[in-house]
């Protein structure tokens, strides 16, 4: 069986860490779901911490590479043999060190972009960067022909260093600072966003050769994050819109929406669709020929959603061909994030601590934390009889459950003494917040301190909104190839 040596280097600056062992004792897998063999394809990782707490993460595909310029860096080198299942792959990287792990298969990226591919081939994916700006997934996409949705003059420059063709950025945010704006017309990214006669003013002024969509409101009831309160022009407001922009000379190329982030049905692409269809109509009254279309994000990444994304698709299609005929040479563009990453990432984290659950500690518990119990996997009737600490949590990489309406999703565990209990199990994060709670209540094996749990469909705004809070919120990260 062939092996591969890993070096995951952590670069401290500023900041020391300590690097805990754990105890040599013999572990056993606990598994929910199958663990298919694995090969392993791991890379460089280098961790730098700044003083002001944030963690940047630095990926590179070389084994026998450091960089010389890093100063204080610490080598770990390991051995991985090829065909293990990801919970003993999780099981030998964490016995030494208990820091919590994501474990990213790219050959589920692969997959997903064959299916958008297949599925979508008229509709020009540009990543929505900010569900995760891992380097090695965001190369990975722009080698496959993967333009990117951007946000900000970071997410930009990111992409520019990366290859992407200028025709394939997409400067996203409706609202943009100033600074950023000028940026984009300095490194010639034409395309941006607009939603108000504020922002129309700003790009005549900044950016007046640039080439700007119309972002109109549409009906997000169905999705889990809705935008319609914050982003979009409602057809009251179209022709006020258009004057504007017709008497500052900005040059409107199209429109864009979104359905809203998770759940959306493929009713909701079909009706918005038709909805930019009578946009086109109006722009013409005002002298602008659209030729671009940008349909948003809100593409189903199959984890909860009723829904396939093949449905959506067709949906899609659909309304495109009936809607949007050939002579029209209407160019189609969409913004998927999560539907790429979501499922590629395995999350592994170790239980800190636990202790038994009193009838008093319930007292006030749901108002007490309130927040982190938005998103339980049990409802408020289920109180828990353990509770255990992991090593991230809610300000950590878990906040998707926050501020993603996400559920954390168990999938496997690793035990240090094999068991067969079960128990109603409440897991909260490692900080000081008391609304730190990721599970409110599961039923979940008899966990002990050292035990791993692994969290699956932890790709998408997970990692790209995690913070330091507490000295928490670090972790490493291993690529691996299922295929």
């Amino acid at each position: 069986m062939a092996a591969c040596f890993v070096r995951v280097t952590c670069v401290l600056l500023a900041l020391p860490i300590r690097w805990g062992l754990r105890a040599h004792l013999p572990l056993h897998t606990c598994s929910y779901a199958s663990s298919s063999p694995i090969h392993i394809s791991t890379c460089y990782s280098s961790w730098t911490e700044t003083l002001e707490g944030v963690c940047y993460f630095y990926k590179k595909a070389i084994y026998n590479r450091i960089d010389p310029s890093v100063p204080c860096q610490k080598r770990l080198q390991m051995q991985c043999s090829e065909n293990e299942s990801l919970t003993e792959v999780a099981m030998r990287y964490m016995h030494m060190d208990s820091s919590p792990i994501f474990f990213v298969d790219m050959s589920v990226l692969a997959k997903q972009i064959k299916r958008w591919k297949q599925n979508l081939p008229t509709v020009q994916p540009l990543y929505a960067m900010k569900a995760n700006f891992d380097a090695k997934i965001c190369q990975t996409l722009v080698k496959h022909d993967v333009g990117m949705e951007v946000a900000s003059k970071l997410e930009m420059q990111k992409s520019l260093e990366m290859g992407v063709p200028k025709t394939k950025i997409l400067f996203g945010a409706p609202m943009k600072e100033e600074s950023h704006l000028v940026y984009a017309k300095e490194n010639g990214v034409m395309r941006c966003v607009a939603d108000s006669k504020c922002e129309l003013n700003k790009i005549a002024k900044l950016h007046p050769e640039s080439e700007v969509f119309m972002r109109i409101a549409v009906d997000d009831r169905e999705a889990r994050c809705r935008f319609s309160s914050k982003f979009g022009l409602f057809r009251e407001e179209w022709p006020l819109f258009l004057q504007h922009a017709k008497e500052r000379w900005v040059n409107l190329c199209g429109v864009s929406f979104h359905v809203g982030s998770g759940g959306s049905s493929p009713l909701a692409f079909f009706d918005a669709i038709s909805l930019a269809r009578d946009a086109f109509d109006a722009a013409e009254e005002y002298g602008f020929q659209f030729k671009n279309l940008d349909i948003g994000g809100g593409f189903s990444d199959d984890s909860k959603d009723i829904s396939s994304f093949e449905d959506v698709a067709t949906a899609i299609n659909v309304a495109l061909e009936n809607l949007f005929s050939n002579k029209d040479n209407v160019q189609f563009y969409a913004e998927p994030g999560r539907f790429f990453v979501s499922s590629s990432h395995t999350y592994a984290v170790s239980v800190i601590g636990k202790r038994d659950l009193l009838p008093m500690h319930h007292i006030n518990s749901h108002e007490i934390e309130k927040t982190g119990l938005e998103n339980s996997t049990a409802s408020a009737g289920d109180d828990a009889e353990v509770a255990v600490w992991i090593n991230d949590g809610l300000y950590g990489c878990f906040n998707c459950c926050v501020f993603d309406h996400a559920e954390a999703q168990p999938v496997d565990y690793v035990l240090a003494e094999p068991n067969h209990r079960h128990l109603r199990t409440k897991v909260f994060g490692p900080t000081c917040d008391s609304i730190d709670v990721v599970i409110s209540c599961a039923t979940m094996p008899c966990l002990e301190q050292n035990d791993i749990i692994l969290f699956q469909n932890m790709g998408a705004y997970t990692r790209s909104s995690s913070s330091r809070f507490n000295g928490y919120g670090y972790y490493r990260v291993v690529y691996l190839n299922s295929d």
